[in-house]
């Protein structure tokens, strides 16, 4: 899981910042939280890094979408991430207008080749 700061299909390359990413109970079992923390009641938790790194990224990477735009349930899970296709002008739109947006990328002998967009409430 990742914030995503930027992904440029012509150079191969994305910025991010990875995350620990969980629902609130394995949030606060992973942290050794007392279950009175809110964090546990959430339905997700996150903690930063606050470090961002540059990836490859394949030449024909896989970009999911958790809106479709047709009212098609594309959430995907926690892990997954969305699961509908995406043009790269559609990821684009959407980094665009969620800069730092959560995804969960897939790498290949540490190459990206896929990014998923994840929906957060």
């Amino acid at each position: 899981m990742v914030k995503l700061y930027s992904y440029d299909a012509t150079a191969h390359s994305a910025v991010a910042e990875p995350v620990i990413f969980l629902d609130g109970p394995a949030f606060c079992k992973a942290f050794k939280l007392k279950s009175s923390d809110p964090r546990c009641q959430r339905d997700w938790a996150d903690e930063e890094s606050h470090l961002k790194v540059t990836l490859r990224v394949s030449a024909k990477p896989k970009l999911t979408q958790w809106d479709d735009h047709k009212d098609g349930d594309c959430t995907g899970t926690i892990t997954t991430g969305a699961v509908c296709p995406a043009t790269e002008a559609q990821f684009a739109t959407w980094l665009k207008n969620n800069p730092g947006g959560f995804a969960v990328v897939t790498l290949t002998d540490g190459t990206v080749t896929k990014i998923a967009q994840m929906f957060t409430p």
